[in-house]
C-alpha cells in the first residue's frame, strides 16, 4: 500500500487526477487539508509538495490516500497502455535510454521510424499535458525553437535543458522570455 500511494502522490502531482495541475494539486481537492497541515511553507512546483507529503503518508487523511489510490490506478493504465503501444520500439530503437524524458527524446529523434501505435500514444499524451498544462504548454511552445537553436546537444534531465537556456536567457526570443516570466526554466527545476 505505501508503495502505491507514494507511486499515487506522484500521479496527482502529474495532474492525472483533478486538479490537472500540479501546482494547484495542494490547493484544490481532496489532498488540499492534508498540505495545508503539513506542507504549507513549501513552495510548489519542482516536486516539492509530492516528496512533503511522501515525508508525511502515514498520516495523510483518508480522502487523500483515496485520492491516491485513484490517481495510482490511473496512472497504471496509463503507462500499461502506453508500454504496450510502445514497446517494441523502445527495444528496437531505444532499448538503451532511460525511462522519462530521455525515452521521449529517444523516440522524438527516431519519430520517422516508430510504429503507428506508438506515434499515436506519443500525441495522445501530449495533448493531454498540454490540455492539463496550458502555462507549461505556451512556455514549451515559444521556447521549442530557442531550445532547439542552444541546447540541441543537451541530454535532458537533471536540469541541464534548464541551465542551458539560463545561459542563454539574453539570447531567447521575446516570446520564449514571456512566456516563463522572463525566468529560463518555465519548469520550476523540471528539463
Amino acid at each position: 500500500m505505501k508503495t502505491t500511494i507514494t507511486l499515487s502522490l506522484l500521479a496527482v502531482a502529474l495532474g492525472l487526477t483533478a486538479p490537472a495541475r500540479a501546482d494547484e494539486a495542494g490547493k484544490r481537492g481532496p489532498c488540499r487539508a492534508d498540505v495545508e497541515k503539513f506542507c504549507q511553507d513549501v513552495k510548489p512546483g519542482g516536486g516539492r509538495l509530492v516528496d512533503c507529503l511522501k515525508a508525511h503518508e502515514n498520516d495523510l487523511s483518508a480522502e487523500c490516500k483515496a485520492a491516491g489510490q485513484k490517481a495510482h490506478e490511473r496512472f497504471a493504465q496509463a503507462r500499461k497502455d502506453f508500454e504496450s503501444a510502445c514497446d517494441q520500439d523502445r527495444q528496437k530503437l531505444c532499448k538503451d535510454a532511460k525511462p522519462g524524458r530521455e525515452m521521449m527524446e529517444c523516440f522524438r529523434q527516431h519519430n520517422d521510424q516508430l510504429s503507428d501505435s506508438c506515434k499515436s500514444m506519443i500525441q495522445e499524451h501530449r495533448q493531454r499535458f498540454m490540455q492539463s498544462h496550458p502555462k507549461m504548454a505556451a512556455a514549451i511552445k515559444a521556447c521549442r525553437d530557442d531550445q532547439r537553436k542552444f541546447c540541441k546537444d543537451v541530454k535532458p534531465g537533471e536540469g541541464r535543458i534548464r541551465d542551458c537556456m539560463k545561459q542563454h536567457e539574453s539570447e531567447l526570443s521575446d516570446a520564449c522570455r514571456g512566456s516563463m516570466g522572463g525566468k529560463a526554466n518555465g519548469q520550476e527545476g523540471k528539463d
